[in-house]
């Protein structure tokens, strides 16, 4: 059973006050059943008159504009009042202090001095990287550039046309001195942040998003 929050000790002194009873955490059903009839039945006749409280109850018309009775069970009542397992929420905070005559449950507090400690904030995070991820994509990554370089390699050994590997601001591309035709090898990707490419070593540079700074050379036999 936990402590019951301050609104609801302010609730409960008002229930009892208005209702003679024995305090709310001793009410059993006999007692509990008639109170919520008459709960429901004066908030309706308020939220007929006041829109905006029937929003703040939850309460939205019907078909014709009748507007349906405000639901509070048994078990709810009893779970915030006798068992302290609920701390109810916001739609029965508001109908509570509507039905005590005010304008919603801060109008309430405000003008009661009710003070609440600040609930615990849920921290979110992120949830975590699958095992071996980054790891897949850093060896995905480099088997990519090493199966384009060979297949570099090979048309130039047998091609008589003389060929030039460039950096541009795609990536590295393959021009064809001869035509003057470019063909983009290699586009920057979320995986390869930074590409160079030395021509006089035929060594090609790349970092990853792994900040791995990696090389690999390509000679001609």
């Amino acid at each position: 059973m936990e402590k019951m929050e301050p609104f609801w000790e302010e609730i409960t002194q008002l229930l009892y006050t208005e209702t003679g009873l024995i305090i709310p955490d001793q009410w059993s059903k006999k007692e509990i059943d008639p109170f919520l009839r008459g709960f429901a039945g004066r908030l309706k006749e308020i939220c007929q008159q006041d829109e905006k409280k029937a929003a703040l109850c939850g309460i939205v018309p019907l078909k014709g504009g009748q507007l349906p009775e405000p639901s509070l069970s048994y078990h709810s009542f009893r779970r915030i009042f006798i068992t302290k397992e609920s701390k109810g929420n916001r739609t029965t905070r508001e109908m509570f202090a509507i039905y005590f005559g005010y304008d919603s449950a801060h109008d309430f507090m405000t003008k009661r001095g009710v003070i609440e400690e600040p609930r615990p904030q849920t921290i979110e995070t992120p949830p975590p990287n699958k095992p071996g991820r980054g790891l897949w994509l850093a060896i995905l990554t480099t088997s990519i550039i090493i199966i384009l370089l060979l297949l570099i390699k090979c048309a130039f050994s047998n091609s008589g046309n003389r060929q030039m590997i460039v950096r541009n601001e795609r990536g590295i591309a393959w021009i064809n001195l001869k035509n003057r035709h470019l063909n983009q090898i290699i586009d920057h990707s979320p995986f390869v942040i930074g590409i160079d490419f030395d021509p006089n070593t035929n060594t090609l540079f790349w970092a990853n998003a792994h900040e791995n700074y990696q090389c690999l050379s390509c000679t001609n036999q």
